[in-house]
């Protein structure tokens, strides 16, 4: 073989590679190879973000730079909470190609800032999303908001329901049920009316938090029960702005995920690293430790996989 590749004037380096790359295409493009996801089956694989079992469910935290991109599923359910930025080459989508997963039954926009909310339209274009979730920002106006404003008018032409919620609204998921807790009133900045939901499957329990600042925070100090939670995403990317030490107090969570990157402007703030290292809270950073996912049978328990 290699002497007929020399023969052709080819370097058998140059040849290994363009054959990777056509096997490469036709198993994504085609159907005349098997999938990503046979391949992984037959190897014995895992694919490391999706239940392995009936009752488990995984929430994964992509490593998206200072943005928010997570996935939650279930066998049942896929719900997507923000997207990341549009220069995040939204490796979610791949994730879920490569393991034959179509549809998203929910997508969780907390914000209208664009490392939210800058790859909802691609998703949108490539899966069937089921139903959009954004927050009830009253008379803010965000018609500055290039993303946003597209997404919206992509769901409207295309039939798809978006629910711009507040405080209150309540989703069942199979087992999974989510609950709005914020926005609770309109306030100044799109950060601080972030969707602000909780996620209950059966005894285990995640507070998402978007960009939500100390005074939207401070909004849902009435709700102690609803905030109790095991994992915190912790608000904001940990900035400083978002620091508030009386909501980490109600949530009580046994370990904080930090979406974060490396911007030197946009640091974590170290009285909240201080804070949770007091309360021997576990601290997860996707700067980090890359890919976080923590899986869950609902029993109260659970374990957590990072990619670093």
């Amino acid at each position: 073989m290699i002497r007929l590749i020399k023969k052709l004037g080819v370097k058998p380096v140059v040849f290994i590679l363009a054959l990777m790359l056509t096997a490469a295409f036709a198993i994504t493009y085609t159907g005349l190879l098997p999938s990503w996801s046979d391949i992984y089956t037959h190897l014995s694989i895992d694919e490391p973000y999706f239940p392995q079992s009936a009752d488990e469910l995984r929430a994964t935290f992509f490593d998206a730079g200072n943005a928010d991109c997570a996935m939650i599923c279930t066998k049942d359910f896929t719900v997507i909470s923000d997207t990341g930025a549009p220069v995040y080459n939204c490796g979610l989508i791949n994730v879920l190609k490569r393991a034959d997963i179509s549809n998203v039954d929910l997508m969780i926009i907390s914000h209208a800032d664009s490392d939210h909310i800058g790859n909802a339209l691609k998703i949108m274009n490539e899966l069937d999303v089921k139903r959009v979730i954004m927050p009830d920002c009253g008379d803010l106006d965000l018609s500055d908001y290039e993303i946003y404003n597209a997404v919206i008018e992509y769901a409207d032409k295309n039939g798809i329901p978006v629910d711009f919620v507040h405080s209150g609204a309540v989703y069942n998921c199979g087992k999974i049920k989510l609950t709005v807790l914020a926005p609770k009133v309109q306030l100044k900045s799109v950060n601080s009316n972030s969707v602000v939901f909780r996620l209950d499957y059966n005894k285990s329990s995640f507070l998402f938090t978007g960009d939500a600042e100390t005074d939207e925070q401070r909004t849902l100090l009435d709700d102690d029960v609803l905030l109790k939670a095991d994992i915190i995403k912790i608000p904001h990317h940990g900035r400083k702005s978002a620091f508030c030490k009386e909501l980490l107090q109600s949530v009580q969570a046994k370990t904080a995920v930090i979406t974060c990157g490396d911007i030197t402007d946009y640091k974590v703030s170290p009285q909240l690293l201080m804070y949770l290292e007091s309360q021997n809270t576990d601290c997860l950073r996707t700067d980090l430790n890359g890919n976080i996912t923590i899986i869950t049978t609902g029993r109260g328990d659970y374990s957590i996989e990072t990619e670093k």
